[in-house]
């Protein structure tokens, strides 16, 4: 059966499920003050170098190949960006903005019905954690939706309800972002387009931090300061940081190689956000919702959806596709320990499958 996900629901047609006193009275003390953590998995916006339809009014071949170049889709011109034509493409301009104005609304809406679906109760903070691929157009979609979420909680000094909804606006903090390679895309060809030579790889960014922060080019040394204003209310420039423990995989990589490399880290980005869920609940009561966003490419989704869903084939992952997944683990019962030790590890490996599942998804299609 074909199942393209339309599961925002909560975040775009009405408040989120109301538990009833009865249900309440049945819920755990731990699960009532510390909601399920959320991981949330999503591509990055439209590439510049992808295939794009003539503008309106091309009638040639040729017209089209002059109007509607990668180098005029860019945003920002790829002359001003280290490696664009090496394998690392811009976003579209209109990906930067989708990912600002549609995608940051919807996130923080199902986000939000996800914490009311755990503690019968809207959260009135985000405390999101961000890990991004390091190449370009992961960055720009990170730093579009850091600039969506400044905005956002400008205007909700305005607008004290989500849109569509009944529910509060949780005000939004980003913890942390890290530059992850081990989120990056698969690393070799045919995957990487316009490799560069001698079979080294794609030459990525040599200042993400600045392009995180809103600046566009690249003709700024790693030192420089970029001007933060627009984040202080959402993020410390200094929460910015690499990875300690990756490093890009060795040009040439297969598929095979990178959708294991996907899941590994899956399971660790996960592991921390199930260990740092205890404290998601402030002492004055406020509901505060554990949120890790990793900005990634298309086959990182497909990776993660199949190894925690075996029963779907994911066939098609769109630009700005997410997936919103929550824990199970109060749910799941505890390996026994008398069976084998191969029944054992059998075991937990279907076990570590069960701790988190797909509350919701868009933009993403599969066969089940």
């Amino acid at each position: 059966m074909e199942g393209r996900s339309t599961a925002l629901t909560a975040a775009t047609a009405g408040t989120a499920p109301i538990m009833k006193k009865k249900e309440k009275k049945k819920q755990k003390e731990t699960s009532a003050s510390s909601p399920s953590p959320i991981i949330v998995i999503t591509r990055h916006g439209e590439r510049a170098d992808g295939d794009f339809p003539p503008p309106t009014g091309t009638t040639t071949g040729e017209d089209a190949s002059v109007t509607t170049t990668a180098e005029q889709r860019s945003f920002p011109p790829p002359s001003k960006m280290t490696g664009w034509k090496h394998g690392d493409p811009s976003l579209t301009e209109r990906a930067y903005d989708e990912a600002r104005d549609v995608f940051v609304p919807k996130f923080i809406a199902q986000c939000t019905s996800a914490t009311a679906n755990s503690v019968a109760v809207s959260p009135s903070l985000l405390s999101v954690t961000i890990h991004v691929s390091p190449f370009l157009r992961t960055l720009q979609t990170a730093a579009a939706i850091l600039e969506g979420f400044a905005q956002y909680n400008n205007n909700r000094r305005k607008q004290t309800t989500i849109p569509g909804t009944a529910a509060a606006a949780p005000r939004v903090v980003v913890r942390c972002v890290e530059i992850d390679p081990a989120v990056c895309e698969i690393f070799g060809p045919p995957t990487i387009k316009g490799s560069a030579v001698d079979g080294v790889g794609p030459k990525l960014q040599a200042n993400p931090v600045g392009i995180l922060l809103g600046r566009n080019d690249d003709d700024h040394n790693a030192n420089s300061t970029a001007d933060t204003t627009l984040l202080d209310d959402v993020m410390d420039a200094s929460s910015i940081t690499s990875s300690s423990s990756a490093s890009l995989p060795v040009f040439g990589e297969t598929a095979e190689s990178a959708y294991a490399r996907f899941r590994a880290r899956f399971e660790e980005i996960a592991d921390a956000a199930a260990s740092s869920s205890a404290s998601s609940s402030t002492s004055g009561g406020d509901v505060v919702a554990a949120v890790t966003l990793i900005v990634t490419h298309g086959d990182a989704i497909n990776a993660v959806m199949t190894r925690l869903h075996p029963e779907r084939i994911v066939y098609n992952v769109d630009f700005l596709a997410s997936v919103y997944f929550t824990s199970t683990q109060q749910q799941q019962q505890p390996v026994g320990g008398d069976a084998q030790e191969d029944d054992d590890a059998a075991a937990v490996a279907e076990e570590s499958k069960k701790k988190w599942k797909a509350e919701a998804a868009s933009g993403v299609d599969w066969i089940s």
